[in-house]
């Protein structure tokens, strides 16, 4: 008979857990839950921003994504909570025991938090697999796409001769194999990082003065290509 983690949890004192006043136990666990979920979220999302400003590739654009991030965790936290309660997750028993083994508050928050701390790549498994089984027709997925969009190019103007080829261009909604046209020429690209494209610049485009014009076309079906963004050569 399987035992649910909070009801086993609740028949244990409820300790420092209980500092609102709260009575029902199930209840306490669960605020433990979305607090530890926000708590992993927001350690994420301080680690990301830190790395993203030491290497200098911190981007605007993504300011809300850090805020955001520990909504995420919570959230994702409090999901894997409620699916340990209903017994949809099980962790695997020790030998000679009917059903897995009761899990504490403490257990509980541990991994709420852990899932907090990956919700973006949490989200995008989960993302991944209802695009498998709820796989939609293409006709939807062509109204569903996104016109790709270029904010910046970094740098915006290019030397005559610059023995550097290579661009960054900045945006949204660029996908990582997405194809960059420079004057209509397909170029170079490899992701650098989220909305970040880096591409090398044809020869030709260097050895005169002149602007030229950058766009980027997301793959499939739809082919969405953003408005085109110029770039100086000086």
């Amino acid at each position: 008979m399987f035992v649910s983690p909070f009801a086993a949890a609740a028949a244990k004192p409820a300790g420092v857990t209980n500092l609102l006043g709260l009575t029902n136990s199930e209840v306490i666990i669960l605020l433990l839950v979305a607090v530890s979920g926000a708590l992993g979220g927001a350690l994420n999302s301080a680690y990301k921003f830190a790395i993203h400003k030491g290497l200098g590739q911190f981007n605007q654009n993504w300011i809300w994504w850090y805020v955001m991030h520990p909504v995420f965790g919570m959230v994702l936290g409090l999901l894997m909570g409620l699916l340990l309660q209903a017994g949809l997750l099980i962790l695997a028993p020790q030998a000679g025991e009917p059903s897995a083994p009761p899990l504490n508050p403490a257990g509980m928050a541990a991994i709420a938090g852990l899932t907090g701390m990956f919700a973006r790549k949490g989200i995008a498994k989960l993302d991944e697999l209802f695009d498998t089984i709820l796989k939609a027709p293409k006709v939807q997925d062509a109204m569903e796409a996104r016109t790709p969009v270029i904010d910046k190019l970094d740098p915006a103007e290019k030397l005559q001769g610059d023995p550097n080829a290579e661009i960054v261009v900045i945006g949204r909604f660029l996908d990582p194999k997405a194809i960059v046209k420079v004057n209509g020429t397909a170029c170079d690209v490899k992701a650098d990082g989220e909305g970040r494209l880096k591409i090398a610049l044809p020869p030709e485009v260097l050895r005169q003065t002149g602007t030229v014009f950058v766009s980027v076309v997301n793959p499939g079906d739809a082919g969405m290509e953003s408005k085109p963004v110029p770039l100086e050569v000086k």
